[in-house]
């Protein structure tokens, strides 16, 4: 578990629920601008993982099935997934706020 997936699905949760405390704690109380309760992170506990091996192919499991070397190829194998490093590195994933999901749902 853990990993850059990972964090992708927590960021948007934390930055949503910090900016609930900010606004909570700059109007002196719960205001209107700070309606509805925190989200929620619930963590995929299932697992993922694909391992390239070489440029022909890998091992790979995901979410209780065997994911086949082509597809393994397919996914990671070509590049090892560095392509889209940049994009990661810079935070263009993260940039656009994402909108609050309703109340009772998670993220």
């Amino acid at each position: 578990m853990g990993g850059i997936p990972e964090i992708q699905l927590e960021v948007p949760v934390l930055a949503s629920n910090m900016q609930r405390d900010l606004l909570a704690a700059h109007s002196g109380g719960l205001s209107s601008k700070t309606k509805g309760a925190d989200r929620i992170y619930v963590p995929e506990t299932r697992e993922l993982q694909i391992v390239p091996v070489g440029r022909g192919g890998g091992v790979g499991a995901a979410w209780g099935w065997r994911v086949p070397s082509w597809a393994v190829w397919l996914i990671k194998g070509r590049d090892f997934m560095v392509g889209g490093a940049v994009d990661k590195v810079y935070g263009k994933p993260e940039v656009k706020e994402q909108k609050w999901q309703a109340e009772g749902q998670t993220a």
